[in-house]
């Protein structure tokens, strides 16, 4: 099992981590830095992933404070295991979170014996921080807050060291010894002197950037022991703190059920198989499509004969559309003689026969004898191939007592063709 642990601290837009290597003469250290790493994890921070990819013991994290939310709380069980279960079904009553939205973890402190710190960070906040380190390949394996990260430059145990950190805000922690006794946020550099007035700590360490706001600070602190942090100091911090027994056991990420150390794993192993599926599965849909190209040539092929047969027989009808048309309209305008006669038979009464038939091509005209002459007319106008039925002459009787007709009717081609 590789001896080495990994410190991460975030510098506002930056990645900061170092290495501790434990050795025969002591641990050794390298650090490096990330920049941009929070505006754009997945380009820049991948030429810091590409330093160095060693197998670590533990990789620990530091969140900043201005991110977490810190509760003193007294000890009413005489195990933090049973608080923590406890703090199961009734956290939301102490923070404004559900237990669920949360990480959270006991940190044996506070301002006096009796007490520990209730220490909690949004899951919402810090699983989105986990899947950007989880990009370039880095999963942490505990979780501190970034005042825990200075505890082992805390020298002597009945010493006193103020913190003094500013990002959004002033936030001051008190450390006594080896413990984390207070850490609140405060308003402006008055409050920071007047909890330094109180506390009188022996050594003061600072972790402020900005020159303007330093220079206003250090003009009250004449006179005092004061340092500047080191940049690195917070990752190497979080490391050591981690890799000694001297510390208590811290970890947001655990125990048990809250641990996402197997959750951002499975992140991992699923952000590799899309990287690997983004260059496969373009390959396997061209071979498909491909395939299915081929496919369909070898259709065509087979179906060019009949097509080309098919184009051939369209171009011949198309050449001879104009006689075909000329010839259906001949047949409209055309009726023949026997289906006149055809007609004539059907619309004459049995005792009605004809003595005369005059048939021409648009008309009809015929003489005979009929016990009704005048029901003729109206019966050649529901003919479908006659119309304009007239009586040409007066209607006459003969011995017998017949009807003597003679009748005209217009041949109607086009009733004919509509009817049929």
């Amino acid at each position: 099992m590789s001896s080495k642990i990994l410190g991460i601290s975030i510098d506002k837009e930056d990645l900061v981590l170092t290495e501790v290597l434990s050795g025969f003469k002591g641990p050794t250290y390298t650090s490096w830095r990330i920049n941009g790493f929070m505006s754009n994890p997945s380009e820049r921070s991948q030429e810091g992933a590409k330093r160095k990819k060693p197998i670590y013991k533990e990789i620990v994290l530091s969140w900043p404070r201005e991110r977490t939310i810190i509760r003193e709380m007294a000890v009413t069980y005489a195990d933090l295991r049973e608080l923590r279960e406890a703090l199961k079904y009734q956290i939301d009553s102490i923070l404004p979170f559900k237990c669920e939205d949360v990480y959270y973890d006991l940190y044996q402190g506070g301002t006096s014996s009796g007490r520990v710190l209730l220490v909690a960070v949004k899951k919402e906040e810090l699983d989105h921080f986990l899947e950007r380190l989880a990009i370039i390949g880095i999963v942490p394996s505990s979780v501190i807050i970034s005042p825990m990260s200075y505890i082992p430059f805390q020298q002597g145990r009945d010493q006193k060291l103020a913190l003094i950190q500013r990002a959004e805000a002033y936030s001051y922690t008190l450390l006594e010894g080896a413990k984390l006794a207070r850490t609140l946020f405060i308003e402006n550099e008055g409050a920071v002197l007047k909890l330094l007035k109180i506390d009188q700590p022996k050594k003061i360490l600072l972790c402020i950037k900005n020159e303007d706001i330093a220079g206003c600070l250090l003009a009250s602190l004449e006179g005092q022991d004061f340092t500047f942090a080191k940049d690195y100091y917070e990752s190497l911090g979080a490391a050591i703190f981690r890799a000694s027994e001297s510390f208590p056991r811290f970890n947001l990420l655990g125990p048990g059920e809250r641990s996402l150390k197997g959750a951002v794993l499975v992140c991992c192993i699923l952000v590799a198989l899309m990287m690997v599926f983004s260059v496969f599965i373009p390959v396997i849909l061209k071979k498909k499509a491909s395939e299915k190209l081929a496919v369909l040539e070898s259709k065509i092929a087979r179906l060019k004969p009949e097509v080309t047969h098919a184009e051939n027989i369209r171009k011949y009808l198309d050449s001879h559309s104009g006689a075909i048309n000329k010839v259906n309209e001949l047949k409209e305008a055309y009726v023949s003689r026997l289906a006149t006669i055809e007609e004539l038979t059907k619309l004459l009464p049995k005792d009605a026969w004809i003595k005369e038939l005059n048939l021409s091509r648009n008309s009809i005209e015929i003489e005979g004898f009929a016990s009704a002459a005048t029901d003729l007319v109206p019966a050649f106008e529901m003919s479908h191939l006659f119309s304009d039925a007239v009586l040409v002459s007066p209607i006459t009787k003969d011995a017998k007592g017949k009807e003597r007709f003679r009748l005209r009717a217009a041949i109607s081609p086009k009733k004919e063709n509509v009817l049929k």
